[in-house]
């Protein structure tokens, strides 16, 4: 699953910390311009608006972007239902896997600082692959890590590029309405089911995940 704009309410803090690294390297850019674009690696983004910067110009400035957003974390918010929807899956040991383009050591401050870290079991950060999302990369590694069969995986996220990463990795997906990516795109990129939040998912014993889905 998703950690920004699925699990926890940051995407807005995200795109804040974007437009200071821009600003700083001469480009001004508008949130809007930046929100469709939220579920990519920093590296990507920022490579985005300045393609004249060299690999290593880009890694120095993705590192600077998660450094200041790190500064801005002063409160990490779950969304509603995503505490209870983690510690379910804990009690029924549903393994739980967050795949996130932001890098380690800021996934894991955004996960202890919204206290769910003790029920996440594996990680998948932006440093750990070399092909981000929409590549199946990072969905394929998770899967990986989970040691699960894929028929009894499950991803979410708010992206359409956290959908086109899971389900290029053949993996089902469920999309999730709380962050900028509106119902009305994902309807017509093909995801024809979606949940407002983690209080439609219960967790079924012995079975992975049992959703109350509503078709939008």
């Amino acid at each position: 699953m998703d950690l920004d704009g699925t699990l926890i309410d940051t995407l807005d803090l995200h795109i804040e910390s974007f437009q200071w690294i821009l600003k700083r390297l001469g480009k001004d850019v508008k949130s809007s311009d930046l929100e469709h674009l939220m579920g990519r690696t920093p590296n990507d983004i920022i490579q985005s608006f300045l393609q004249n910067l060299t690999p290593e110009e880009v890694y120095k400035a993705a590192n600077e972007k998660e450094e200041y957003l790190e500064g801005l974390l002063l409160h990490v918010k779950p969304y509603q239902g995503v505490t209870k929807f983690l510690m379910d899956c804990k009690n029924n040991n549903v393994k739980t896997v967050v795949i996130s383009s932001t890098y380690k050591d800021l996934v894991f401050t955004l996960l202890r600082k919204a206290g769910l870290l003790q029920y996440i079991d594996e990680i998948v950060s932006g440093d750990e692959i070399s092909r981000g999302k929409p590549d199946p990369e990072p969905f394929l590694k998770g899967l990986e890590k989970s040691e699960t069969d894929r028929d009894h995986v499950v991803g979410f996220g708010d992206s359409i590029f956290d959908a086109y990463s899971c389900t290029s990795a053949d993996i089902r997906f469920i999309p999730v309405l709380t962050g900028k990516t509106t119902i009305e795109l994902f309807l017509e990129k093909g995801f024809d089911k979606s949940i407002s939040s983690f209080k439609d998912v219960s967790i079924v014993p012995e079975s992975v995940i049992c959703t109350d889905i509503s078709l939008n």
